[in-house]
């Protein structure tokens, strides 16, 4: 069960600073999406950062830094720092987001800085290193992973500017977001309109996840007594729930404007085979990256289950049906 309004996460003291919604209307739930998004203030304080978003009702779960976490809605509910766009349902899907007080790529120069590979400063990093270790579990169930394997720290499956709609990775988003589990980053989150969103640009967010999974084991084995005397892990103020296991990575195809077809070859056609293979409508080891008979007929036996057209084309429709299958099928579903 979730606490709205936790007291302590880790050893780090929540304080709260509530954004209201205008006129104090009530809350939307939020849904239980196992989804996090990151972002940057891009200011150098907790202040400047509070007063900014509550200016514009636009308020996130949590904002951190100067080893500080404020929280500013209650975790059951939405927060209100992305747009909501139809039918992406942005702030719905997001079942936490947190400012982080700094600037993409660790500069104010964003034109000399914004692509370079960054992490945030130790007094922003460890209060979200310790947010993303207690949100593996507590009622969120925040898988440490990156939605998909495909988006690299530095980058380069995204050419830059980092978040014109038209770019790969916003493109590849389309049909992850929101069957895609884990940590995603402001600029991937499809439906945000015109403004160019970049934050949090070339984050060492596996970096980042590594640190929560260690923080995470160590603050499991301090609650269970395990390493005690050895002086391996240090007591924690509050209790880590054990998270949900983390399901092995969604293989991610192309961009939704390109169709794969009967007779292509390639890697994107490995990972079309490779998802047919996870969803067992092809034998193992047919992952030669050649589009032949085999994985045709794979192909127009999933769209038939699905009620597409099953004419072996493989574009946006079925693209988004294999990830929601592949997810069903994580979740433990049918």
């Amino acid at each position: 069960m979730i606490t709205d309004w936790p007291a302590q996460i880790l050893n780090y003291e929540v304080e709260r600073k509530e954004i209201k919604r205008p006129g104090g209307k009530p809350y939307f739930a939020s849904a239980h999406s196992q989804i996090g998004v990151l972002h940057t203030t891009e200011g150098n304080s907790v202040k400047a950062a509070w007063n900014t978003l509550s200016a514009h009702n636009s308020a996130p779960h949590f904002i951190v830094g100067e080893n500080r976490i404020v929280q500013c809605r209650p975790l059951s509910k939405q927060a209100a720092a992305l747009h909501g766009s139809p039918p992406f349902n942005a702030n719905t899907n997001a079942a936490l987001q947190i400012e982080m007080v700094g600037f993409t790529g660790g500069s104010p120069d964003f034109n000399k800085h914004a692509y370079d590979l960054w992490i945030p400063a130790d007094d922003v990093l460890k209060p979200v290193i310790a947010i993303m270790a207690w949100a593996a579990g507590n009622g969120l169930d925040i898988p440490l992973q990156v939605p998909s394997p495909a988006w690299t720290d530095d980058g380069m499956d995204c050419p830059k500017p980092w978040a014109v709609q038209n770019k790969r990775r916003l493109q590849a988003a389309l049909g992850l977001w929101p069957a895609a589990k884990g940590w995603w980053m402001h600029m991937e989150v499809p439906g945000q309109g015109p403004t160019w969103h970049y934050d949090c640009g070339a984050l060492k967010r596996t970096v980042m996840l590594q640190m929560a999974r260690d923080l995470l084991a160590s603050a499991v084995a301090a609650t269970t007594g395990a390493g005690a005397g050895t002086g391996a892990a240090q007591p924690v103020t509050q209790p880590v729930a054990t998270p949900t296991p983390t399901p092995t990575p969604i293989p991610v195809l192309p961009p939704s404007n390109v169709i794969l077809r009967f007779k292509d070859v390639g890697a994107n056609v490995k990972i079309l085979q490779e998802q047919l293979m996870r969803l067992g409508l092809l034998a193992e080891g047919n992952d030669d990256g050649v589009f032949g008979k085999n994985t045709l007929a794979a192909v127009r036996n999933f769209q038939s289950s699905k009620g597409l057209k099953a004419d072996g084309l493989v574009g946006p429709a079925t693209k988004a049906k294999l990830i929601n299958a592949i997810a069903a099928l994580d979740a433990g579903g049918q």
